[in-house]
């Protein structure tokens, strides 16, 4: 020990310090918004680098901090590494940003697809190596011209390569993954050799297993990598910073074309290892359970998927179990509703649909009679806005798949993947607990597996077997004689209102409906039978027989088809579940498991995906604790409702189709609301109370009521119903007529917020973190969430801007600046579409999810006004 002591002041340890600095250098990280690419740029930040990050999501608050606690410049650049036009313009703009400095590039951005060999298609490959090979090629390629061009003298590329390049991952069927990271590990030392006469040093990193949103999907599989590594645990992102930084500076001078493993020695492990576990368990066990997870949903349609998706980014973590191989490629449902689209756009989900869709803004009527062939009788607008008021007042058409595919893109970014060919057989209680197991069939394998979950959520369709499982759960209600037939294609018509949603009904064929598709398809909806007619045997009802029928129909129009993609036949079922969960809150049915009904006013999955959205964030405040699982009780209670009010109109519906135009333009109009989704409305129970302001639209257990208004902090025109995203939070909405004279009902109400003594704004600051809870801390945008994770705070004045400051009102609203709004920007007013006549010394208050409560107070009511708010949110604490 005296040797070494005595040896360590010959060491210059200021200049060892020197050589891991990168005061003065520029840094680029792809895939730098989170996870292991944030990380790095942390980590580079604190060596003294400046920052800039490409991806195709938005950073994490943790990014926004780096400038401000670090003192480096940073900069964030929405870039998709996989399409050259985007890479390049984003080098373009960052090169213009930071006057063409570039020392450091690390080329993190990656995606994975959790598929089995034999089944992964060109596309599913194609994507893959778009990001991880081609995209990591060319990120490296043009930061090397940028070095060159610059002429740094400490130019240093560091790819991102992966343990899975070195050694077979037995836990996940990623053989694609493996070999594009391996393609990575390939190409650096030929890369580093090209690239030496510039003084440019080229390495890569091979991270284990960590803990990011990639690996998030797979809470099961913690344990056997955590016996994998020497260590005993996976590493965080932060484990893997130091090599980077290392391979960035100076201290590692004279390496190039090197891979640096950084694993918990996860590899050695796997060469030590004589025996491997076995295959049929996928490299784990657990008990007698393969796996854990927080939920369970089965089935990967719009509503399981729309469940799914919402607890993924809610941090929740949850197995998606699917019988099918892929997701649906053609045909099924097709119509996303006024309020359907909205959701999306709440979501931030909407743009590809919009961009691709088809939209249907009005409906024509057609009718023949014994005495006259088929004419146009009426048309009319499709959601006018007198009876609607829809921020999009028109139906979207697009095939399924297309919903199915924007949903699994946004989960599969956030490290959840479907699981497919998964059968679901049965399920149990665990002894003396809440938990459930799980069993479901892997047909590729023909084995049973079994997971270990809190809640079970059926999304398995009309034959659903999760249902089962619901004591008293059975369908109530009719199966009529009525059947159609459906045919997708493209159509080769004179028929002049081809592009308009239509509505036929002939004396001699029954009726048809017309729906415009994507791709200038068109669906028809053929009747076979009615209602009170014999119903059509289903092996006569093939797609020859439904052609022949519509043209029937049609005469003397001609029809024809150029192709045809989709068929199907379904006979109308009107029926309800009697309950959508368990007694014990644990077992829950959304969709059509719990409702079945035509598909002729295109309900089905628009009903379904808001059945998933309602319950996904009441689950996820539940399990979160934020609040008492009373909470999940309304899930029945809303969507039951719902689904019965769907029932009744479905029932006039299909009646008013086999009567008539004006039988059916009655029943349209007098039900159109509901059709379009934003006519849903809950009565009572714990989340839906509150005074009902006659003069406003806006009442307990409706939604709410779009409107343009500006907003403060930056004066941007937004829609007031979307601007806040969807965040599993209760948005609560002070409507200050006056700001200068309601300056001392904002303080008093501030302060009892800020000074409550609710339980739930001390529970919710752990859920900010996910500590003890078994979860995930919470990933959501930083400027609505600088107050709570339970609740977002909004006001919206008709005071001017000049009239008040943000410094003048309270902390609460002052941390909610981007929520601030300006009621300057709607023609009729958004307080007035709201509350009506507000007098200026009043304040309204309202608290939305989908339901929500109203109030309004007098300005000397500031005290009330809180205790109103800590009351009504009880079931929570």
């Amino acid at each position: 020990m005296s040797k070494v002591c005595n040896l360590l002041p010959s060491l210059d340890l200021t200049g060892l310090t020197l050589q891991f600095s990168l005061q003065g250098r520029t840094a680029l990280v792809t895939g730098g918004a989170r996870g292991c690419g944030l990380a790095f740029a942390h980590g580079l930040a604190e060596a003294g680098a400046d920052i800039a990050i490409f991806d195709v999501v938005d950073p994490e608050p943790d990014f926004y901090t780096i400038e401000k606690n670090l003192g480096v410049r940073t900069a964030f650049y929405k870039v998709n590494v996989s399409s050259e036009e985007s890479l390049q313009s984003g080098f373009s703009q960052f090169q213009k940003d930071f006057d063409n400095a570039l020392d450091i590039c690390v080329p993190c951005a990656g995606i994975n697809r959790h598929l089995p060999f034999l089944e992964f298609t060109y596309k599913d490959h194609s994507d893959l190596l778009a990001v991880n090979v081609l995209g990591l090629y060319f990120t490296a390629q043009l930061a090397a011209k940028q070095m060159i061009g610059n002429g740094t003298k400490h130019g240093s590329i560091v790819l991102v390569s992966s343990m899975a390049s070195h050694i077979a991952v037995r836990s996940q069927l990623c053989s694609a993954y493996c070999g594009s990271k391996g393609a990575v590990r390939s190409m650096c030392p030929a890369i580093a050799k090209e690239m030496a006469e510039y003084g440019i040093r080229v390495n890569s990193i091979s991270p284990g297993y960590v803990r990011t949103e990639m690996t998030a999907a797979f809470p099961h599989l913690l344990e056997s990598w955590k016996s994998e590594a020497m260590n005993g645990r996976i590493a965080e992102p932060e484990d893997i910073m130091g090599a980077c930084v290392f391979l960035a500076s100076d201290a590692s001078s004279y390496m190039t074309g090197q891979d640096v493993i950084v694993d918990g020695g996860s590899n050695q492990m796997v060469v030590m290892q004589t025996m491997a576990p076995s295959a049929n368990n996928e490299g784990y066990s657990v008990g007698s359970h393969d796996a854990t997870t927080t939920v369970v949903v089965v089935g990967a349609g719009p509503s399981g998927l729309m469940l799914a998706c919402n607890l993924a980014r809610y941090g929740i973590d949850v197995v998606i179990l699917d019988d099918r191989p892929d997701k649906t490629s053609t045909g099924k449902a097709d119509g996303m509703q006024p309020k359907t689209i909205e959701t999306f756009k709440q979501m931030r989900l909407a743009e590809p649909l919009l961009k691709n869709a088809a939209r249907v803004h009005d409906i024509s009527f057609w009718q023949s009679t014994a005495e006259k062939e088929l004419h146009r009788t009426g048309r009319q607008t499709h959601y006018p806005d007198h009876l609607v008021g829809a921020s999009d007042p028109y139906i979207l058409l697009a095939h399924q798949g297309m919903v199915e595919e924007v949903l699994i893109d946004d989960m599969e970014s956030r490290g959840l993947f479907v699981t497919r060919n998964s059968r679901f057989t049965t399920c149990s209680r665990v002894p003396g607990t809440m938990q459930l197991d799980v069993s479901y069939e892997d047909v590729s394998t023909n084995t049973i597996k079994t997971i270990r979950t809190d809640y079970l959520v059926g999304c398995d369709g009309a034959r659903s077997k999760v249902r089962d499982f619901i004591p008293d759960a059975e369908l109530e209600g009719e199966i009529t004689n009525a059947s159609w037939g459906v045919l997708d294609g493209v159509i080769d018509t004179d028929f002049p209102d081809l592009w308009s949603k239509v509505a036929v009904r002939s004396h001699a064929a029954g009726s048809i409906l017309w729906i415009p598709r994507e791709r200038n398809m068109t669906r028809l909806y053929v009747e076979l039978s009615a209602t009170d007619g014999e119903r059509v045997d289903r092996a006569k009802a093939t797609p020859e027989y439904v052609i022949n029928k519509a043209r029937e129909a049609m005469h003397p129009f001609r029809l024809e088809w150029k192709t045809r993609e989709w068929f199907g036949n379904y006979v109308v079922g009107q029926r309800v579940a009697k309950h959508f969960m368990d007694s014990d809150a644990r077992i829950f049915i959304a969709g059509d498991a719990g409702h079945c009904h035509s598909a002729l006013a295109a309900q089905g999955a628009n009903t379904s995906m808001h059945d998933s959205f309602n319950l996904a964030w009441k689950l996820n405040l539940v399990i979160r604790g934020l609040s008492r699982p009373l909470l999940l009780s309304t899930y029945e209670e809303e969507r039951r409702k719902i689904a019965n009010d769907l029932i009744n109109f479905d029932v006039e519906h299909c009646k008013a189709f086999s009567q008539g135009e004006a039988a059916l333009a009655k029943n349209f109009n007098e039900n159109i609301r509901f059709i379009s989704g934003v006519g849903a409305e809950y009565q009572g129970g714990i989340l839906s109370h509150g005074k009902n302001i006659t003069s406003a639209k806006l009442q307990a257990g409706k939604l709410q009521i779009p409107a343009k208004v500006t907003r403060y902090i930056d004066a941007n025109p937004v829609d007031i119903q979307l601007d806040i995203p969807l965040l599993s939070q209760f948005r609560i909405y002070l409507f200050v007529p006056d700001v200068p004279s309601s300056l001392e009902f904002l303080h008093v109400l501030g302060n009892e917020l800020l000074n409550s003594s609710w339980e739930i704004f001390q529970r919710e600051q752990i859920s900010r973190t996910g500590n003890g809870l078994g979860i995930r801390p919470i990933r959501r945008p930083q400027r609505y969430t600088a107050v709570s994770t339970a609740f977002t705070y909004s006001m919206v004045t008709q005071s001017a801007k000049s009239e008040f400051e943000i410094a003048d009102l309270p902390q609460i609203l002052q941390d909610s600046r981007w929520s601030l709004y300006l009621d300057d920007a709607d023609p009729i007013g958004c307080t007035k579409k709201w509350f009506g006549d507000l007098s200026r010394q009043t304040v309204g208050v309202t608290i939305t999810d989908t339901s929500g409560g109203v109030e309004t107070w007098n300005l000397a009511a500031g005290v009330e006004a809180g205790k109103w708010l800590e009351e009504y949110f009880t079931f929570m604490s």
